[in-house]
């Protein structure tokens, strides 16, 4: 299993067909745990890293360009300063680049595919729990009132059995004083 936490773009440029089968595969296993939010976070840094290669290969392509008016190619990538005098570096880093672009905008179509599925289940779904909603509240109000009808029942029934105990217990007081 292939690590997610590493920049794509780095990943991409290695081995990019396998690293997408080992990335695809990996993000398949944990799609379903995503929360929309955590995609919508995936796609976001898919977008960053689509957007800094996007910037290299325009950096590079203009290198290219500037290069063979000089005659040497200079170019700052990573933080260094470049100067070849062969453009055959800078393809192959151009090649590179956007093989990675390529297959990392492979790889935000399932986080991209997977979003939009679950907003139409959520959309097909939701008419038929709002239906269940309004059924749900019609039967708590409908035990509610069973409820209070009850309570009121249990209240006089309580009433009677206070008025009997209070009758019984004036029956035995006399019973017990005949008694005697």
């Amino acid at each position: 299993m292939v690590s997610l936490s590493e920049n794509a773009a780095e990943a991409y440029k290695r081995n990019p067909e396998r690293t997408y089968r080992q990335r695809r595969w990996t993000i398949l296993q944990g799609l379903h745990q995503l929360t929309p939010s955590h995609l919508q976070h995936k796609i976001d840094d898919l977008n960053e890293d689509i957007a800094a290669l996007k910037d290299e290969d325009a950096k590079l392509t203009d290198a290219l360009k500037q290069g063979k008016k000089r005659g040497s190619y200079e170019y700052d990538l990573d933080g260094f300063h470049h100067i070849i005098n062969t453009p055959h570096v800078l393809k192959l880093r151009l090649d590179a680049d956007r093989a990675a672009l390529k297959w990392i905008q492979r790889e935000k179509c399932i986080y991209v595919w997977e979003l939009r599925l679950r907003k139409v289940k959520a959309a097909a779904k939701l008419p038929f729990l709002r239906l269940q909603q309004q059924g749900l509240v019609k039967r708590l109000g409908e035990l509610k009132e069973e409820i209070e009808a009850a309570e009121a029942k249990l209240q006089a029934l309580r009433s009677e059995h206070g008025k009997v105990e209070s009758e019984l217990a004036c029956v035995n007081h006399e019973v017990s004083l005949l008694a005697d």
